[in-house]
């Protein structure tokens, strides 16, 4: 399994399946801080640093001596503090220069942070000056899913639609707001006429097996 797992992070595939191969290896040696030193490598190549830093902390009291997993720690604790400094300065730019674009990139920079609150207070602060922008509506959506307001995400797509009713991307995420509302049926619908406007927008194919699955069950 650690074999597996250490092949399948070299060349950059099937991670996640990697990580599950770990795991199995952790249950079955979990003294062994290889293995947990190889899981955080794999979760930071998927992006999960947080996770990453997490076990990577357990490992290192494992083996307390290795350097490659201080390096690990060193340069997680670095980009932290990095990312962390430049959120503080759009933050401060957005209000200084209260200009469209820096509150857009502090949107951004919120969204990458996970901050999905204020990110949903800077979305309200743009629509409110630019209200007939479709793409600040859409992007409303999008966070008002991950803040877990489904109800109010499906208004927000509703009015991007109105506003530009053949934009893919917009039918895109109007799709998944229909499905977080329990309606598969109509999220299919939408999804398809995504990628009727731009194959690009298209929704995954597994998603949309998953509505059609819900869609049989109504």
């Amino acid at each position: 399994d650690y074999e597996r797992a250490f092949l399948a992070l070299m060349r950059e595939e099937n991670l996640e399946e990697a990580v599950g191969l770990i795991d199995e290896a952790i249950l079955q040696e979990p003294e062994i801080a290889g293995y947990h030193r190889l899981k955080a490598r794999i979760l930071l190549a998927l992006g999960r640093k947080a996770s990453a830093e997490a076990v990577a902390t357990a490992a290192l009291n494992l083996s307390p001596k290795s350097t490659d997993l201080l390096a690990l720690l060193r340069d997680l604790a670095v980009e932290r503090s990095d990312r962390a400094a430049e959120l503080a300065f759009h933050r401060d730019l957005a209000k200084l220069e209260d200009k469209e674009a820096a509150w857009r990139r502090l949107i951004f920079l919120l969204i990458r942070e996970q901050a999905f609150d204020e990110a949903l207070l800077c979305c309200e602060e743009l629509l409110g000056r630019f209200p007939a922008n479709s793409a600040y509506w859409q992007g409303y959506a999008r966070v008002l899913l991950h803040c877990s307001r489904p109800r109010d995400a499906l208004q927000a797509a509703s009015k991007a639609l109105e506003l530009s009713p053949d934009a893919a991307a917009h039918w895109a995420v109007y799709a998944r707001t229909l499905a977080q509302v329990d309606r598969p049926r109509e999220a299919l619908a939408a999804a398809d006429k995504a990628a009727q406007l731009d194959p690009r927008k298209a929704v995954p194919r597994g998603v949309l097996d998953a509505w059609e699955a819900r869609s049989r069950s109504d």
